[in-house]
């Protein structure tokens, strides 16, 4: 069973201004807290895979990048490769001035396209703003497109030929496998690199509940563990690969703890981005619960299942699911053998499925309708 943890997201501290002016955004909890493969989706910008790893077909400009770690000098090729298309992202003041760098982004298309954390631009009141390493020039952020079950974003900018870092298979990916992470650590250090390896797999972990405006859960899953130093303003930055794809999008990290950080998988990201080109936004599978994943007990059994911890009335669970029920099985998949989030959503809009719980000790089922988000 994955291992849950108390973590929070690692969006920068340090600018206290935009914390006081933007308390709806981001709370003083918020302590830390490629286009390859993407194939056939047709998606602007986004080249053949079999280019990704040599060469830019946008531009004059060429990708090295190493096909293994073996020492320092390959971190400081992929650093090269990559860091011209990871970007600061801070907040407009209403004059158009800008203030610190608030996390981090990394280009997904030629055509102006970023993926970021949503967590990094969760205020729909603020104006934000992109910049570039060696780039003074400030670009506004025109279109925001958020998933705040996944935490991922992916805003646009009015820039063309730009270079996206090619996107892995996070699917594939083993412990022990090396990695680098590059962000702009603590809002100021951009450009920042690191590097470590994928110390887990498949991490289900809990954001503290006070670090995160969310109204449907506090439970993610599936996430990759690293050790590679992540800090505050990082959020949003891309973990890398030995091949120099992107693999995961840091968002989160262990307080109190060297270097027990995750990454959201790059494969929610190639998701979003489909439903980008295919519809024109996100289009997210939603029932309306918080939950947290454990083992319970329940008289001499011991079983696996997601304690329900909230309800967005809302969503299609209210009168369905309460407070303190737990879920054993979803469209009749146990959650031993899979995660709710991926059963939720695996299943069409519109759809309705049967599901298993547990309330006062009593085995219940009932039916709930899969609506969007």
């Amino acid at each position: 069973m994955s291992t849950k943890k108390k973590v929070i997201y690692i969006t920068v501290l340090s600018i206290l201004s935009l914390l006081l002016v933007f308390s709806g955004f981001l709370n003083a909890q918020l302590l830390i807290a490629n286009k390859c493969n993407l194939k056939g989706t047709a998606f602007s910008g986004l080249v053949d895979s079999s280019s990704c790893s040599t060469t830019n077909t946008n531009s004059n400009s060429v990708r090295v990048v190493p096909t293994a770690f073996g020492d320092s000098t390959n971190v400081a090729a992929i650093f090269t490769a990559s860091n011209k298309s990871v970007v600061g992202i801070g907040i407009l003041n209403q004059n158009e001035s800008t203030e610190g760098v608030i996390g981090t982004g990394f280009v997904v298309t030629s055509d102006g396209y970023i993926a970021t954390n949503q967590h990094v631009v969760s205020s729909e009141d603020s104006d934000y703003y992109v910049k570039f390493p060696d780039d003074e020039t400030v670009y506004n952020v025109t279109e925001v497109y958020r998933d705040r079950i996944n935490d991922i974003a992916i805003i646009k900018i009015d820039k063309d030929g730009l270079d996206p870092l090619p996107l892995g298979d996070s699917d594939t990916v083993t412990p022990g496998e090396q990695v680098v992470a590059i962000g702009n650590p603590l809002g100021e250090l951009n450009s920042t690199v690191t590097s470590g390896i994928v110390s887990a797999v498949n991490r289900t972990v809990e954001i503290d509940s006070n670090s995160f405006l969310r109204t449907n859960a506090e439970t993610f899953e599936d996430t990759i563990q690293t050790d590679a130093a992540i800090n505050p303003g990082n959020s949003g930055g891309p973990l890398i690969n030995s091949a120099g794809e992107v693999i995961g999008i840091n968002f989160a990290t262990i307080r109190n703890t060297n270097n027990l950080s995750f990454a959201i998988p790059i494969e929610y990201l190639k998701n979003r981005l489909t439903e980008l080109q295919d519809n024109g936004d996100f289009k997210i599978a939603y029932v309306g619960i918080g939950y947290s994943v454990n083992s319970y007990r329940l008289g001499d059994q011991v079983i696996i299942g997601a304690r329900v911890q909230s309800v967005d009335l809302k969503g299609s669970a209210a009168g369905v699911l309460e407070e303190g029920d737990i879920i054993t099985k979803f469209d009749g998949t146990d959650l031993s053998e899979d995660s709710l989030f991926r059963l939720i959503q695996s299943q069409e809009i519109g759809s309705t499925v049967e599901v298993e719980f547990y309330r006062d000790g009593e085995l219940m089922t009932d039916n709930i309708k899969i609506i969007q988000k």
